[in-house]
């Protein structure tokens, strides 16, 4: 066989995951296309795996590049220089294109096409053509955007891995590791952490690394990394001998932009305010206008994405977007030129502004889910909007978005409710005086934070910063809340009085935050309350959450209900709540939500532990271990998120109490082993959390001698998806989804989606009912086929016995 390709001129790096995702489209597909953003490694992973694949085509390896073809090439130009460099001589008047299908009728052969991004039209109709007329050719292409051709497969080429895994250095530190030898300059072990830095500011691009590489002659990593500020003048001067438009990361990024029409060009520039991600409501609210029509930017953006300017993801029912940060680099030069930047992130600031209040009046409904998700998302933008009101004439527009996203908790839903609470003091530090009709809110929502997070003197001081401030009655209301709050997490029964009569002053007032008053006095009368207070105002509670159809309120109201229930000796109810109270806070993503309802489960059964009654249902474990297993459970978890599930809070009578009951049936040793049972402690956090929840709902596997539950087979299968029941059949392996991700070359937030749907979808509430539901409809033990040993476990801290004592 023929291999008419380029010499490799350096070593080649990674890919490993492109490399196995291309080969096995390229053996089963006649069109595979590699795409990616200029400057990330196409010509060189195409090389690579032609070269590896020589062997397969005994009709021959050819490599053709368009990089130096004009765009205003026409169609029989672009067929004459592919028939050139497979050495073609025609004089007849046929045509190149019949010379080209001649030639490669009878072989069987790789066409390796090279830099299509500015000839897509013309290459892709020659190789469809081509394609057409030899069943044996085979097409291996790089472009910035995808060829558009029947059968036509597409491997999107992402950056190279910047972290360090299982010890080694990641694969863009070992290519500057290789480049900088290459060039006199070799890094030493000091230099390995700022290499880390420099490559993860350099977005992992291997140009760009490459580009830094040929700087360490004159500069070391740290020195390189101070002025990257100025990437584009700083990284010059490649190898003279290889393409000029190879020289410098800003000659790739001309080239990429003189590529785009101009509606483009103003787009990738607009896009540059976006610090992260964004959807196609947010770019057609900030970018439309002057030179771009909204209703065409759906065009424009979608035309970035195929030029390889913008990555396109799936984010559940949504398509966001995405540049590297070298390409955003470029945009803001750019827009910077234009004199526009602070139009435009004036521009974001207003509608993450008008989201972000459209998200707190939505709070309280079905939509729920929807704003948690949309706030989590986009976080990145929210902060940037929250620093640019900050640094502006217009501080109290940064009070506004912080008080609606901490009225959406989501500081707490993404683990970081401390953040939350120091955007509120940054805001409320802006705003002058202390008579803005937000302060009290802030200052009310900064304390509750404070309070839950455990910080006393911080949550006092605030109450006093409450109490000076002047308003009207939604003010008081704030001051009042507060206070209640505080009672609340002192232990002060006057908590129940202070907010019962809140909440009658605020529906009376109309004030929207009654729910958020209710939720506080249905906690503060289960806990603290008489038993016919906490049974009426936790049932009242429940009816009006479940009429609002919002998912966290409904599921904290359940587990009100479920410490009112237990504590009247109701304790099967009680487990009924505290249960659904779990699958309300797993579903919307509440971790803390979820461990005390954990924890109310463990509380239930070891009060009927007390009554004479276990509550466990024959699962072959008895109440108190299943006690002691779920305190060693809530321990872990709670490590997991830097709380304490043993701190001193208006629950801690309801734990010490759990503990003493469940040690005093199993005695101290037995206890201590059902304790560390309960943490999963050799299990990774992904496989652990699912036992523990699993004990919790009691749908763990039985234990030895116990029969197992049945799921029903053929009408739960036909309603998953075909990829569904492909991914339930590997997680059934024993597959995490970083490995199921891998497996089937999706993102691993892909398959927590489709883990979750498939969950939803069978009624299941852990991985280990998906391998119950599969051996079942396979008709094999639990056990069979599974091969993947478990990840190893995180490195949190082992649970506290002593904790727990008495």
């Amino acid at each position: 066989m023929s291999s008419h390709l380029p010499a490799e001129a350096s070593s080649f790096v990674g890919r490993a995951t492109e490399i196995r995702a291309s080969r096995e489209l390229l053996s089963s597909s006649r069109l595979v296309t590699l795409t990616g953003c200029g400057g990330i490694g196409k010509t060189r992973l195409a090389l690579r795996m032609a070269r590896d694949a020589r062997n397969a085509f005994p009709g021959g390896v050819w490599f053709v590049d368009f990089a130096p073809v004009p765009p205003t090439a026409d169609a029989i130009l672009v067929e004459q220089i592919v028939a050139q460099t497979l050495g073609l001589i025609d004089f007849s008047d046929a045509g190149a294109r019949s010379a080209l299908i001649g030639h490669l009728r009878h072989r069987y052969c790789l066409l390796v096409l090279d830099n299509c991004e500015h000839l897509v039209e013309q290459v892709g109709t020659l190789v469809s053509q081509l394609l057409r007329g030899v069943d044996g050719l085979r097409v291996l292409a790089t472009s910035r955007e995808m060829l558009r051709c029947a059968g036509e497969r597409v491997v999107a080429m992402q950056p190279l891995t910047v972290h360090a895994t299982d010890g080694h250095v990641s694969d863009a530190v070992e290519l500057l590791r290789q480049r900088a030898a290459s060039v006199g300059a070799p890094l030493s072990e000091e230099d390995i952490t700022p290499a880390t830095e420099l490559c993860r500011r350099l977005d992992g691009l291997p140009l760009a690394i490459e580009l830094a590489a040929s700087r360490l002659t004159v500069l070391t990593v740290a020195e390189i990394l101070t002025r990257l500020d100025d990437r584009f003048r700083l990284l010059t001067g490649g190898v003279v001998h290889e393409n000029p438009g190879q020289q410098a990361l800003l000659d790739v990024m001309d080239w990429s932009y003189q590529l785009c029409t101009v509606p483009q060009r103003l787009l990738w520039a607009r896009l540059a305010v976006f610090p992260a991600g964004f959807d196609l409501d947010a770019a057609e609210h900030v970018c439309s206008g002057e030179g771009i029509d909204a209703a065409e930017l759906l065009d424009v953006l979608a035309g970035l994405v195929r030029q390889s300017v913008l990555i396109a993801e799936r984010d559940g029912p949504r398509t966001r977007y995405r540049q590297l940060d070298t390409l955003r680099d470029y945009g803001r030069a750019l827009l910077a030129d234009s004199g526009q930047v602070d139009l435009y992130q004036l521009r974001h600031q207003a509608y993450f502004r008008k989201q972000a209040a459209e998200a707190e009046n939505e709070w309280f409904s079905a939509r729920q889910p929807y704003w948690l998700s949309w706030a989590s998302t986009n976080m990145q933008n929210l902060r940037a909007a929250m620093e640019r009101a900050l640094a502006g004439p217009c501080p109290d527009h940064a009070l506004e978005i912080a008080v609606s996203l901490n009225t959406l908790r989501v500081w707490f839903f993404i683990g970081w409710p401390s953040e939350g609470r120091a955007w509120l003091e940054r805001a409320l530090a802006a705003v002058p005086g202390t008579t803005h009709p937000l302060r009290g809110k802030a200052l009310a929502l900064a304390g509750l934070t404070a309070l839950a997070t455990h910080d006393m003197p911080r949550a006092e001081s605030l109450i006093d910063e409450c109490r000076a401030t002047t308003g009207d009655l939604p003010q008081r209301h704030d001051l009042r809340f507060l206070e209640g709050i505080h009672a609340l997490f002192t232990g002060d029964a006057r908590a129940v009085g202070l907010l019962g009569e809140l909440y009658a002053s605020v529906a009376e007032a109309g004030g929207r935050d009654l729910v958020t008053v209710g939720h506080n006095w249905a906690v503060a009368a289960a806990t603290l309350g008489d038993l016919e207070t906490a049974l009426a105002v936790t049932s009242r509670h429940l009816e009006y959450t479940e009429r609002g159809q919002a998912p966290w309120h409904v599921a904290w109201a359940q587990w009100a209900s479920a410490i009112a229930h237990m504590r009247a000796d109701r304790h099967e109810l009680a487990l009924d709540h505290a249960r659904d109270s779990i699958r309300g806070h797993t579903r919307i993503g509440d971790l803390w939500g979820a461990l005390l309802g954990l924890l109310s489960v463990a509380w239930t059964l070891a009060a009927a532990l007390r009554r004479g009654e276990d509550l466990t249902g024959g699962s072959g474990r008895t109440g108190a271990e299943t006690v002691a297993e779920l305190l060693g459970g809530a321990a872990r978890m709670a490590a997991w998120f830097g709380a304490d599930s043993t701190q001193d809070s208006p629950f801690t009578s309801h734990l010490v109490q759990a503990a003493r009951t469940a040690r005093d049936i199993l005695g101290d040793d037995a206890f201590q082993r059902a304790f560390a049972e309960g943490a999963h402690t050799t299990e990774s956090r992904e496989q652990a959390a699912e036992q523990i929840t699993a004990t919790a709902l009691g749908t763990r596997p039985p234990a030895a001698g116990q029969s197992e539950p049945e799921f029903p087979v053929d009408d739960e299968a036909a309603q998953l998806t075909d990829r569904e029941r492909e991914i339930a059949d590997i997680v059934a392996q024993g597959s995490t989804n970083r490995q199921i991700a891998e497996k089937l070359v999706l993102s691993t937030r892909t398959v927590q989606t489709h883990v979750a749907n498939i969950m939803r979808k069978l009624g299941m509430h852990s991985r280990h009912e998906i391998v119950l539901w599969r051996s079942r409809r396979e008709g094999l033990s639990p056990s069979a086929g599974s091969t993947t040993p478990p990840a190893p476990p995180d490195s949190a801290g082992g649970a506290s016995y002593e904790a727990l004592r008495d």
